[in-house]
């Protein structure tokens, strides 16, 4: 069962001259390679939320790969990157305190965190069709009986629909969204392609 879909945030100091996703795309179009992207490593999220970025918004921005989030922040703050699409948890207690400011987040739909409901998402704010989720979902072995997965399925359900859960993961900003087995499975086969082709094209490889 897929459990529930979070955003990236693209994000830049507070002190940023870039105050829109529109702003980017403009600077980042008047000085090709010169703006900059941190990501927490070759092949994280980030990093792809960062190449599809690129791709559909047809800038050229510079990748700045560490080990880490932690580091990837840290020089964002100290400036020595431009921006970063880093996840929710991450950033949330930095862009409350106001160290850093939302631009836009990078799924579908606007987030439900209380922090980020009013950041547009960066679709909306001119990359159409972009979509970067991160996800959560429940895999049981290949092979396992269908009452099984069924009763699982089931239980899951009513896990993560349990307000409990919902409060517990908000901050997050997760978007919960139970289904069946097969929906999950066609959701991972079109996350699949999708970044299959943002990987080759990027001529991504790991390190």
């Amino acid at each position: 069962m897929l459990i529930g879909r979070s955003p990236n945030v693209l994000v830049v100091r507070a002190d940023s001259p870039y105050k829109s996703v529109r702003d980017i795309i403009n600077a980042a179009r008047a000085k090709p390679g010169q703006l900059s992207f941190a990501s927490q490593g070759p092949g994280t999220s980030a990093h792809l939320a960062g190449e599809l970025f690129k791709s559909l918004a047809r800038v050229d921005l510079n990748h700045i790969p560490y080990k880490g989030a932690g580091p990837a922040i840290t020089d964002l703050l100290g400036g020595q990157v431009d921006m970063m699409f880093a996840t929710a948890s991450a950033v949330g207690n930095l862009l409350e305190s106001g160290k850093l400011r939302a631009l836009g987040v990078t799924t579908s739909q606007r987030s439900t965190s209380v922090d980020l409901a009013k950041v547009p998402t960066i679709a909306e704010a001119g990359v159409p069709e972009y979509v970067a989720e991160s996800w959560y979902g429940l895999f049981v072995p290949a092979g396992t009986p269908a009452p099984v997965i069924a009763r699982l399925n089931a239980a899951a359900r009513k896990a993560v629909t349990a307000d409990a859960f919902r409060k517990r993961v908000a901050s997050e900003g997760l978007i919960v969204s139970p289904g069946t087995p097969e929906e999950l499975g066609r959701y991972v086969l079109g996350e699949q392609a999708r970044w299959s082709k943002v990987v080759k094209d990027a001529h991504i490889t790991l390190n």
